[in-house]
């Protein structure tokens, strides 16, 4: 599961590394929350050839354009790798709406006892990275519409599972434009679906701060133990 991250990257490092044109600066974020709006970097609109990436806020948990109350989204802000293109959640987005995720950090917890111990796994060289992600437009009887994501998650690798089971699917960069691309067969789409090499992880154990999804700022990411 992938409940909570970071992005405290600036925002000309953010159009760099995702090939974007200039990007206004935004506010650092240290507790990105799911119903909260996420970073995403998709296809702009189709009249453009080849169409130009472009960066938008989604709000974080997918509202499948058949639901009858976006309240579903609250319960489809991950996505599993294993079987994504089979559920009807999601099948129609993994065909044709996939975007990237930005983000440079990320949070799992620790069962310890009676209490759970919130660590941050990030990359050791602190770039941001982009999760695999999946987006929806959504329209009401009120003609009310949403835009929403969700992030796809698969099973941990060396450096997560000591607290987690599962992780975030991070894509490398050199999958990012066939990942955006509509026309990706479906079995090299499955093939970037993999935990990312654990050598380029780091992780530290955090203070309960970050447990409540209000916190924002620097004192959610204060180590209880080690420096990152």
């Amino acid at each position: 599961m992938c409940g909570r991250f970071t992005l405290r990257s600036p925002a000309s490092v953010i159009a760099e590394q995702f090939a974007l044109f200039e990007i206004r600066p935004f506010a650092p974020r240290f507790n990105v929350a799911p119903s909260q709006p996420v970073p995403v970097v998709r296809l702009g609109p189709q009249v453009e050839t080849p169409p130009r990436r472009e960066l938008v806020a989604l709000s974080w948990g997918l509202v499948p354009g058949w639901a009858n109350d976006p309240a579903i989204g609250g319960r489809l802000i991950n996505a599993r790798a294993e079987t994504v293109a089979a559920k009807p959640a999601f099948q129609n987005a993994f065909r044709n709406r996939r975007c990237l995720v930005v983000a440079d950090g990320f949070y799992e917890w620790e069962r310890a006892g009676g209490r759970r111990q919130p660590y941050f796994f990030h990359f050791r060289d602190h770039r941001p990275f982009a999760f695999a992600g999946l987006w929806e437009h959504w329209e009401g009887a009120d003609h009310r519409a949403l835009e929403t994501c969700t992030i796809l998650t698969t099973k941990a690798n060396a450096c997560v599972e000591l607290v987690h089971d599962r992780m975030p699917v991070i894509l490398a960069p050199g999958d990012y434009e066939s990942w955006l691309n509509p026309s990706t067969p479906a079995d090299a789409l499955a093939a970037m679906l993999r935990p990312y090499p654990a050598e380029a992880m780091a992780s530290a154990a955090v203070g309960p701060y970050v447990n409540n999804a209000r916190h924002e700022g620097p004192e959610c990411l204060e180590p209880v133990r080690g420096l990152f």
